[in-house]
């Protein structure tokens, strides 16, 4: 899927998302996500304006039901750009 918008310009994006895949451990349904947190199984990429950036986590979004987190750094070409596009693959 394809998302833009405007974002503070920041070194490290945090996502959450749902539906991106199967997690070690299988995920509880209906159970909030604890400590050791699930990581996703299957590589993503984060592509920002086009350019891949660097997955520093993808998980268990602590503390929440169903939702994952992503923690991606810009791409150093980004940073400065006023206008992001991501595009998570």
């Amino acid at each position: 899927k394809l998302y833009t918008g405007l974002i503070r310009v920041e070194d490290i994006l945090i996502l959450f998302v749902t539906g991106a895949g199967r997690t070690n451990p299988p995920a509880q349904s209906g159970v909030a996500a604890t400590a050791p947190l699930a990581q996703l199984l299957a590589p993503l990429r984060l592509l920002v304006n086009g350019e891949a950036g660097e997955i520093l986590y993808a998980g268990a979004a602590p503390g929440t039901v169903g939702l994952l987190q992503i923690n991606v750094r810009l791409p150093a070409a980004q940073r400065q750009a006023p206008r992001f596009q991501v595009r998570l693959e």
